[in-house]
């Protein structure tokens, strides 16, 4: 799965945060398990790519982070169905 983020403040004026970061909650072998890494910044957007390698088939919780944004900036879930 890949990341494409860009934070706002609340007024929705773009903001440039010295750090970003992901997390994903995936099931191995139906143990709960998190993969949290470092998004790299390019322009104004912050990418990064999680491997669903090792995953369980089934939901993967996901949130982005940032140094100045009111944490999780953004959450959500991803459906695994071919890791």
């Amino acid at each position: 799965a890949q990341f494409v983020a860009e934070f706002v403040n609340a007024a929705g004026t773009l903001v440039s945060p010295t750090s970003a970061w992901k997390t994903v909650t995936y099931n191995v072998s139906g143990v709960a398990t998190s993969t949290t890494a470092d998004l790299t910044k390019s322009g104004s957007f912050w990418i990064g790519t999680w491997d669903s390698t090792p995953a369980d088939l089934g939901n993967a919780s996901w949130s982005v982070n940032s140094s100045v944004t009111t944490n999780p900036a953004q959450s959500g879930t991803i459906r695994v169905v071919d890791p």
